[in-house]
């Protein structure tokens, strides 16, 4: 346990100098010998980080959309307009 913290602390240290190759393998040293170190989100963080990104595909280009035609003229959408009661 204390070997593990000792690879923990190392790892710490290496990743706040920007070393993340070398700290990604002391935390997984630190795992080895301990499960229960607390580094698995380090881990995480720093394998996603040493990951290469994929390039972003390039965009392509659109023509502008078009307004579709009316098919009614503006006076006749929508919810027709209610009924008048008659009194009787």
């Amino acid at each position: 346990m204390v070997r593990a913290r000792l690879h923990k602390v190392t790892g710490l240290t290496l990743r706040d100098a920007g070393m993340n190759a070398e700290a990604l393998a002391q935390f997984q040293r630190a795992m080895q010998l301990d499960r229960n170190a607390g580094v698995r989100k380090e881990i995480e963080r720093l394998e996603r980080a040493l990951k290469p990104k994929a390039e972003a595909p390039p965009r392509k280009t659109t023509k502008p959309r078009t307004r579709k035609p009316v098919a009614r003229p503006a006076a006749k959408r929508g919810r027709p307009p209610k009924a008048v009661k008659t009194a009787g």
